[in-house]
């Protein structure tokens, strides 16, 4: 019994060293979007999707660029991870107060740049507490606190185009940009906008004239969203991402992206942030994009990892990547559940199609992941291996998985019990029948299903 699935799954990398940073750095010949020296950042850190922390990836990409271009300050609000150099880990969801520290430290024609991660609904933003943001709050404070100053404003939140429409239409503040990734009417599949952080962090000037421009920087954030949302035709055709400004109006021109372009200058964390496997593969050809991929997976930047591993994925549904095991084995021990969600994806693609026994000791941990997908997409890669290769290391894991919350992975790991029952006696292992029997009572009539044949094939052997 094998199994193939189209599901979209979403530290330190020992490869990583030995392979040239992909993502281009900033380019000095061209005039930035923002003078950093006097843009003051607010990230605002919203409520957690369930499956995994989603959101600290968001966060990583607003502080990385801001650090690395030397923000006149950096201001966070919520429930903020604690990183190694702790310049940011306090919990805070004093909007107000933090508004004031940056008023007071701001001069007349500052750039205060805010930045919203996390969930939303129509007229609120959530907050890692739960709590609600309200537009009309978020406005008043921006009102009181801001004058004198460019107020640049980002969500990638569902319903975030709302407030684009209830800010501007508002009047009350002179000089705003809203940018946002989300749909006005209807709640969507949460979406990242790394993108435009990277985009403002290397100076991305993509119609070539040496400036770099906010409306540049949204774009290819708005086209690395939507590469992530082909995995959801429901979405996809949706009214998703708007631009607009009290200076400037509604709208900016459509600016040229292409695989070879970004190739030819060596950009390959846009390549992996803005295009399909489709693309890549197209324009590159299937050879040359798996070993792009296969780098850039090597990468220390956990979102171009990440990324990575998702076009890997989806290149296994229809290639040999089998040069990329090795290094999606590596990427199973990343920090970010996002990379070691899309790193088991590829694996189960690519069980299907070569051989990743290598694999087998990772995917074993990866059952006990925290992160609900990286244990499915690891129950299911040892559904397909234990097709072609002997995984009897895996029985106890296996036996552990039977009781998973999840009922994916209670499934696979009965089903890949089912496979290795034909290559050897698991009556003999701890646990074996009695987790089975005690599935075949499960709530789920799929386990329940598997379970009764997988006990049956191994008490009849």
């Amino acid at each position: 019994m094998a199994l193939t699935s189209s599901l979209l799954f979403g530290g330190g990398d020992a490869l990583a060293q030995d392979v040239k940073p992909p993502v281009a750095e900033a380019k000095k010949d061209v005039k930035p979007a923002l003078d950093w020296k006097r843009t003051h950042l607010v990230i605002i850190r919203g409520k957690d999707v369930d499956i995994e922390n989603e959101v600290d990836i968001d966060i990583d990409s607003a502080v990385k660029a801001g650090r690395k271009n030397k923000a006149a300050s950096i201001h966070f609000a919520g429930k903020i991870k604690q990183d190694e150099t702790g310049l940011y880990g306090r919990d805070s969801f004093e909007i107000k107060r933090i508004f004031e520290d940056v008023r007071d430290i701001s001069k007349r024609g500052d750039t205060i740049f805010i930045y919203i991660a996390g969930h939303g609904k129509k007229g609120a933003f959530f907050l890692s507490d739960k709590t609600e943001l309200k537009y009309e709050k978020l406005l008043e404070l921006m009102e009181k606190n801001f004058k004198g100053r460019k107020v640049i404003f980002a969500s990638d939140s569902c319903h975030s185009n709302g407030f684009v429409d209830f800010s501007i239409e508002s009047k009350k503040f002179p000089d705003l940009t809203v940018m946002s990734t989300g749909s006005r009417e209807e709640p969507v599949v949460r979406k990242h906008f790394d993108g435009l952080w990277h985009a403002l962090s290397s100076n991305l000037d993509l119609d070539g004239d040496g400036i770099a421009t906010l409306e540049e920087a949204f774009q290819y954030g708005l086209r690395a969203d939507y590469c992530g949302l082909r995995a959801y035709p429901k979405f996809f055709d949706t009214e998703l991402g708007t631009y607009r400004s009290t200076l400037d109006g509604d709208g900016i021109k459509e600016f040229e992206m292409t695989v070879k372009r970004f190739y030819e200058q060596g950009d390959y964390g846009s390549i992996v942030h803005v295009f399909s496997w489709e693309e890549v593969g197209k324009e590159l050809g299937t050879e040359n994009a798996i070993d792009l991929l296969n780098s850039a997976i090597r990468d220390a930047d956990p979102i171009v990892k990440a990324y990575a591993a998702r076009l890997l994925g989806d290149a296994a549904e229809k290639t040999d990547i089998s040069i990329a095991v090795p290094t999606l084995v590596n990427a199973l021990t990343s920090q970010y559940g996002w990379v070691r969600r899309n790193a088991a994806r590829a694996l189960m693609n690519a069980s299907e199609r070569v051989d990743i026994s290598i694999a087998v000791p990772a995917l074993v941990k990866a059952l006990s992941d925290e992160n609900e997908y990286v244990r499915i997409g690891a129950a299911m890669s040892l559904v397909n291996a234990s097709e072609k290769t002997d995984i009897s290391i895996a029985v106890p894991a296996l036996v552990k998985a039977l009781s998973d919350k999840s009922w994916n992975v209670r499934e696979c790991a009965a089903m890949a019990l089912w496979n290795t029952a034909e290559k050897i006696d698991l009556s003999t292992y701890d646990g074996v029948i009695g987790g089975l029997s005690e599935l075949s009572k499960d709530e789920s009539i799929y386990v329940r299903k598997v379970a009764a044949e997988a006990l049956e094939k191994i008490t009849k052997r």
